[in-house]
């Protein structure tokens, strides 16, 4: 039983990193309270992953009301999202302890 479920734990691990490879991935990383990309382009209507890095040393949120996402990131660390798809739009993002300087607009097309 106990090589079973070590299988099956495996095989759930490799699926999940087979499929996680499918998706475009887009970078955003946080200097200063800035992004470094205030436009990122996206397909419409494909799902993808968005690795946004806080290369500053305090807290941040990334959010963004229009993607409905809202999610913490700690000092000199990422967080990792499997978003979308989106329908063809702009959708605007912002650190939320910054937003008068953290600020970008993703745009699905």
């Amino acid at each position: 039983m106990k090589y079973v479920f070590t299988v099956l734990i495996f095989i759930t691990l490799y699926t999940a990193n087979v499929f996680a490879d499918e998706y475009p991935v887009y970078e955003l990383r946080l200097k200063d309270h800035k992004f470094d990309k205030e436009v990122i382009k996206v397909k419409a209507g494909t799902k993808f992953r968005l690795i946004v890095y806080n290369d500053d040393s305090e807290f941040e949120e990334f959010e963004s009301k229009k993607m409905m996402i809202e999610k913490f990131i700690q000092p000199k660390s990422k967080i990792n999202l499997l978003i979308g798809p989106f329908k063809p739009n702009s959708y605007d993002f912002f650190a939320d302890f910054h937003p008068s300087t953290g600020k970008g607009t993703l745009i699905a097309e």
